[in-house]
């Protein structure tokens, strides 16, 4: 997996992100966890959380998501 800096990130999509900060409507700010995360962009909201308002702050960098396995 390759990562990007931020500045190259796509204007719209799902990728993975690191870096940043946690913004979370139930746990409020988290600075601790770096992720990777997947998100939806242009927001960055955080895909499968179960709220719906988190999004990652000022991330640092960004990757394509991989392909997905052959099928069988």
């Amino acid at each position: 997996m390759e990562w990007n800096p931020i500045e190259t990130l796509p204007d719209e999509g799902e990728v993975l992100v690191i870096g940043g900060i946690w913004d979370g409507e139930v746990h409020g700010i988290d600075k601790d966890d770096e992720g990777p995360w997947l998100v939806t962009l242009p927001e960055c909201w955080v895909k499968g959380c179960d709220c719906y308002t988190t999004t990652i702050l000022d991330p640092t960098h960004w990757s394509p998501l991989p392909p997905p396995p052959p099928k069988a």
